[in-house]
This record gives C-alpha cells, sequence and structure tokens, in this order.
C-alpha cells in the first residue's frame, strides 16, 4: 500500500471527531511517566520494531529486517562492503547497492562486532563468514562500540531505506523537519518510530504500509508493547510530532513555544550532500511583512540552483506563497508545491525527493 493510501485514510480519520486529540492527550501523559506498557488496540498511534542504531543499548537493531540474503556471495570471506568501518562511503557507493545489499551491509557492521540476529537466514548467513564471531546477543548489544566512521556508514545506508523521517530514532529531529510534513505525513512518522521497534498494528491500513517496507520486521503486539524501549531521542522525536498534530501549529520555529514568525529571512541557504551542492536564493519582498500575509499570499522570490559532483547542472524559479506561521509553498516550473519551513539561520525543503533536507543559511 503506498504514502497515499495512508494519507486518504487518516484524513478520513481525521474528520471522525476528538478521537486524534484523545490519543495525543494521552501519548502526553505516557511520556510524563517513567515507564509505558503499550497502546490500546483502537489508537491512532501503531507501530515499532526491534531496532538499534541509536546511541544506547536497544533491543534490536534495524539489521533485523526482513531484506534477506538471496544473491549475496556466500564465501567464506566475503564483505559486501569491505572497508566499511575504516572508509567513509561516498554517495555512489551506497547509491550502487540493492536494497538487500544495503540491509545487509549495515549487518555486516554489526557482525564486525560480534552482533548475533533475530532472523535465521541472516545468522546463518554470517555463521557461513570465517570472519564472524558472534558472541553479543540482540537484546544486549551496545552500539556505543561504533566508531564514528561506522555510525556515519550505517547512517548513509539506512537513509536509502525509504524511512520518513531518517534516523528519527538516533538524532533529534528538527523543528524545520516536522513542520515540512502534512499532520498526516507527521503521524506516519510517529509509527514510523514504533515500527522500528518492531510493534505491529492493528490497523490494517498501517499494518499493510510497513509490511511493504524493507526495514520492518514486526514481531510485538499492540498489547505486549512497552513504550519503555524508547530512547531519549524517540521519546523526544515522538512528543514533537504529537504537539505539532495536537497544537495544529506547524510554525513552532527553535524551542518548544517558537520565536514567533521570522519575517525576514532573505538569503543564500546551502545543503551539501555527496553527489551535489544545491543553493536555494530566497528573497522576501520589501513592501509586505510575511507576519502580516495571509495563507495564499504570495510573499518572495526563490532560485534553485544544484551543482552536481559529475558537472551537471539544474536551475530553477519562482516564488514562494505564505501557508500557515514559518511555512510556505513555492510555485514556479519544477518546483510546485514543494514546502518551504523557515527555521532560525535554516530552512528545511519538503515534498521534493531530489533536494528535500535542511539548508544553513551562508
Amino acid at each position: 500500500m503506498g504514502k497515499a493510501m495512508i494519507q486518504n485514510y487518516l484524513a478520513k480519520r481525521y474528520n471522525t471527531g476528538n478521537v486524534g486529540k484523545e490519543v495525543f492527550m494521552k501519548r502526553r501523559g505516557y511520556l510524563k511517566r517513567a515507564l509505558a506498557m503499550g497502546l490500546t488496540a483502537g489508537m491512532l498511534f501503531a507501530g515499532t520494531l526491534e531496532m538499534s542504531m541509536g546511541y544506547v543499548t536497544v533491543q534490536a537493531a534495524i539489521t533485523d529486517g526482513k531484506v534477506l540474503v538471496d544473491g549475496l556471495d556466500r564465501s567464506p570471506g566475503y564483505y559486501i562492503l569491505p572497508d566499511s568501518s575504516d572508509v567513509e562511503l561516498s554517495g555512489d557507493t551506497v547509491a550502487s547497492l540493492s536494497d538487500s545489499q544495503r540491509q545487509m551491509a549495515i549487518n555486516e557492521i554489526y557482525a564486525r562486532h560480534g552482533r548475533k540476529f533475530v532472523i535465521p537466514e541472516v545468522q546463518d548467513y554470517f555463521n557461513e563468514k570465517a570472519w564472524y564471531l558472534g558472541s553479543v546477543s540482540a537484546d544486549s548489544f551496545d552500539v556505543n562500540v561504533f566508531s564514528s566512521i561506522e555510525e556515519t556508514n550505517i547512517e548513509k545506508l539506512a537513509r536509502e531505506l525509504h524511512y520518513l523521517l531518517p534516523g528519527s530514532n538516533l538524532r533529534y529531529v528538527t523543528d524545520g523537519e516536522v513542520a515540512a510534513l502534512t499532520k498526516e505525513e507527521q503521524q506516519l512518522a510517529v509509527n514510523e518510530i514504533y515500527a522500528r521497534r518492531g510493534r505491529k498494528f492493528d490497523m490494517k491500513e498501517y499494518q499493510d504500509y510497513f509490511d511493504s517496507q524493507s526495514w520492518y520486521y514486526g514481531t510485538i503486539a499492540p498489547a505486549d508493547f512497552d513504550e519503555g524501549v524508547f530512547n531519549d531521542y524517540e521519546d523526544s522525536n515522538i512528543n514533537k510530532l504529537v504537539s505539532a498534530m495536537d497544537n495544529g501549529n506547524y510554525a513552532k520555529g527553535t524551542g518548544d513555544t517558537g520565536p514567533g514568525i521570522y519575517t525576514d529571512f532573505s538569503g543564500e541557504y546551502h545543503l551539501y550532500t555527496q553527489s551535489k551542492e544545491v543553493i536555494v536564493q530566497l528573497d522576501v519582498y520589501g513592501d509586505l511583512s510575511p507576519a502580516d500575509a495571509s495563507a495564499g499570499t504570495e510573499c518572495g522570490t526563490v532560485e534553485i540552483s544544484c551543482h552536481y559532483m559529475d558537472g551537471g547542472r539544474s536551475y530553477m524559479n519562482g516564488y514562494f506563497t505564505k501557508d500557515s506561521g514559518n511555512n510556505y509553498v513555492l510555485a514556479g516550473r519544477g518546483m510546485n508545491g514543494i514546502t518551504i519551513a523557515v527555521g532560525q539561520d535554516n530552512i528545511t525543503l519538503g515534498r521534493s525527493k531530489s533536494i528535500n533536507g535542511t539548508y544553513q543559511k551562508e
């Protein structure tokens, strides 16, 4: 099932009264207590998978996703990425891997540190490797053993595995990232955090969606799920997403109370990736304050240029209109519908697979 079906389902659900808000209030209560014992069957929140990749010891890892070993070299000395513990991976290297190879390349980094695996086929694959010595169970593995290079490579490999908010279990997501999502996407991002921890879903729409994700391995019934497994990043990010949905405020800026509406964010913003540099030039009209603009009002012009490492370039220009708070929507050739969430010295672009991300002001 695609994201559109999820969004259509959630749109209908939000029109059924106060169901969502009641759940949000319950969730807020969960975060105030020391330990939570899971969610009831009828709630909007549903999701979680046994995964680690955080900076604390957790029950299991992204390594236990269901992309398995078909087609991989089974010879004793084989590595998918021989240098992934010593050399930072290039974007081209990551892009050249299949989903199965990316998943198992993450596993390979864990396996080098002796981690055992939940899925028998994955464990069998590493048992065949002459270099593997599995001695650490999944529920006691501590990712603090990873070097900074290994952490970076795991994040790069995982980013290719189709997450709405990549790494939301190992970092604090920004207000701009949250603001760039629709309410339906914010809900799905909450579910994604649960899904990483192995939680199953009562709602068929959610279960079908996460079953379609290569990293998902749902093993925990909703009634048995314990929210105490969440680390500080996950709890904070769930709370941030829930607050955004509950308050209907997509423009908190930096901090929980927000700095109000940014009125002069003209300037040049940059995003650097392995394959390209993207530059966004925003110019706010001098005769109209964005703070006073109503939804749909044109507030300024935008230029976007991409400089690719292979020498290629692309260029787009147009204008941006007010959505709400610090959120704007772009219009123009090649950029219709792209969203911008304005933060303090940064912007976050959404709704565009090729240039999504948080840009820093130069």
